[in-house]
């Protein structure tokens, strides 16, 4: 997602004062981060390119999630082996699935056995809900940018300012896909 990716050139925050933003894979962090300025920190549980059936948590990453102020996953099947991530916090940490609510469309991919090797089950959809700018635009930025509101109220107003600007790069991003494709 292009206009996603463009925010992600910033430069990583440590300061431990700083609210803690804990996502469960890139793509979602990569969201998270484009919605929310320096003041900010965006973890990413999963690094990219690592599979989940493979991956354990560091103590560091323990440590942030504990201190973080909101957790987002996709949901879907997609995350759910690290869906007990906030228990670690006593269920302190509110946790968004940015699929809920949403019916999935149909996933194309086999259900097959080699298929368990990519480390999640669709359930009933495809959960990779971030590769449709209208989805994203429609109902995963406002269901970040009131999640982010609540959990990080100090930065309610600069989040609303940045998913009105992704909402019309998302905008922009659709109707140079329809153009190119020729639909009109």
């Amino acid at each position: 997602l292009a206009p996603v990716g463009c925010d992600s050139q910033r430069q990583p925050v440590t300061d431990s004062s700083l609210p803690v933003v804990v996502s469960s894979i890139f793509p979602v962090g990569d969201l998270v981060s484009s919605l929310v300025d320096a003041q900010v920190r965006v973890e990413v549980v999963l690094p990219p390119g690592v599979s989940p059936a493979t991956f354990d948590l560091t103590p560091r990453q323990l440590q942030t999630m504990e201190r973080a102020s909101l957790f987002v996953m996709v949901g879907g099947g997609l995350d759910e082996w690290i869906a007990d991530l906030p228990a670690v916090t006593g269920g302190r940490v509110p946790v968004l699935r940015i699929t809920e609510g949403l019916d999935l469309l149909a996933s194309e991919e086999p259900r097959d056995p080699a298929h368990a090797e990519h480390g999640h089950d669709h359930g009933s959809g495809n959960p990779h809900i971030w590769l449709d700018p209208i989805l994203v635009r429609d109902h995963v930025v406002p269901a970040l940018a009131t999640a982010l509101g609540m959990a990080i109220p100090e930065r309610a107003g600069e989040v609303e300012q940045r998913s009105k600007a992704l909402a019309d790069s998302l905008t922009n991003l659709d109707l140079e896909r329809t153009w190119s494709r020729g639909e009109s």
